[in-house]
């Protein structure tokens, strides 16, 4: 009975992001077209790495769909120190836990709908640079899979500490701005080792760092990039603390029993 409440709580939250659908498909198109332009045809020129296009666009799978998440977090500080549907939600039978498992998995449905907008799109900008018959599915999948997870559920963890819509400009600034920049996406973390090993160590504390890893391990070969099952224990290891962390905070925020 518990199992059935908790999909028609999903199949809930999840005919809500179906009407935002169009908008998601057609932003994520504009941005990624942009991005390839930029990063596939114009760099290049510039730079003797001819298969940045392709390195750009796995890390673009994974930043693209991040940044798209964050938004969930403003929208539910907003809930929560408004009408706080988030409360409603929590006094059907099911225990808060699995009320805060749902969010992330609904969050990570809607992160997910961004990398599958762009896997086509990436093919189409950089045919060349993307040999479907290389890529290593049975890694890129699980790989995207658990990028989609850990976003949901570091997302939830982070509504937990914020609680507040004035600090929203601070999680930009302080949080998600040192994140991006120093999670891989413009250069592997094996060349931050090169050019500096403690610049690089300190990056192993950022978890967009294993699921950009990931994900350019299995598209583009693992050579340069961190042992892919490091990464995936990693991003499994950082789930499990931003569930469990923000499942804490949250209950007490809330007054959950």
């Amino acid at each position: 009975m518990s199992l059935k409440i908790w999909f028609n709580l999903l199949r809930r939250d999840m005919s809500i992001l179906k009407s935002s659908l169009k908008t998601k498909i057609i932003n994520t198109s504009v941005i990624t077209t942009t991005n390839l332009l930029v990063f596939a045809y114009l760099i290049p020129g510039l730079s003797e790495n001819q298969k940045y296009g392709a390195f750009i666009f796995y890390g673009a799978i994974v930043i693209f769909g991040f940044f798209d998440i964050m938004s969930k977090v403003t929208e539910t500080i907003a809930d929560v120190t408004g009408e706080n549907a988030l409360s409603h939600s929590l006094v059907i039978p099911l225990p808060p836990r699995a009320v805060f498992l749902e969010i992330i998995v609904n969050w990570a449905a809607s992160t997910a709908i961004i990398g599958l907008v762009m896997f086509p799109l990436g093919k189409i900008f950089l045919w060349s640079e993307i040999n479907l018959l290389t890529i290593s599915y049975i890694r890129l999948i699980p790989a995207f899979i658990t990028s989609c997870l850990l976003f949901g559920s570091f997302s939830l963890w982070l509504v937990s500490v914020i609680k507040s819509l004035e600090e929203v400009q601070t999680l930009w600034f302080r949080i998600i701005n040192p994140l991006f920049m120093f999670g891989a996406y413009f250069f592997p973390w094996q060349e931050a080792y090169n050019l500096n090993p403690y610049f690089a160590y300190p990056m192993l504390i950022n978890p967009l760092l294993y699921a950009m890893e990931a994900m350019r391990s299995a598209g583009l070969g693992s050579s340069g990039y961190l042992p892919f099952w490091i990464c995936m224990l990693a991003m499994w290891a950082f789930i499990f603390f931003f569930t469990e962390d923000a499942t804490r905070k949250l209950k007490k925020w809330l007054d959950c029993p």
